[in-house]
């Protein structure tokens, strides 16, 4: 019995440090432009700049290490999929929209798209039809990933 409570106890702390991890990484990714505004300096005004004291193990940030902060946010490029989308916004000047997916946990999370479908400037198109009757369209799209989850997708052609 006492196993199989150090073995929940154990459990439940593995559990325990990874929320506490992923919450450090959000954290860390959401002051990205704070951090950004800390290195513009260097190069410009100043060679280097330190965080931290000596003493403790101060982190030095010199002109590779601003340049690595700087530079642009890896894209990842998912595989075109069928999706079934419901649009609350479509903008037929430049093409986007705005879509809830079918099987999305959160009911009320929208998600931007871009429409290249030629169709799409046809008067009655079938997204026109499907935003104004609030009805589910299957698409053929190919998502923009950030962290796993869809942050836009590039819709190409109606699935039926």
């Amino acid at each position: 019995m006492a196993m199989d409570v150090a073995a929940k106890a154990l459990e439940e702390m593995g559990k325990t440090s990874r929320a506490a991890i992923d919450a450090i990484e959000r954290v860390a990714t959401s002051q990205r432009p704070a951090v950004k505004l800390f290195v513009a300096p260097i190069g410009q005004t100043c060679a280097t700049a330190q965080v931290g004291d000596q003493e403790s193990g101060a982190i030095l940030v010199d002109k590779p290490t601003r340049d690595a902060i700087e530079g642009p946010e890896p894209i990842e490029i998912g595989d075109t999929s069928q999706f079934e989308i419901l649009l609350s916004e479509l903008d037929l000047k430049n093409k986007s929209c705005k879509f809830s997916l079918r099987d999305e946990d959160d009911p009320d999370r929208r998600t931007n798209g871009e429409i290249t479908d030629p169709v799409l400037s046809t008067p009655n198109n079938p997204y026109a039809t499907a935003l104004n009757g609030q009805r589910w369209l299957t698409v053929w799209g190919k998502p923009q990933l950030k962290e796993g989850e869809i942050e836009r997708l590039y819709i190409s052609d109606l699935a039926n």
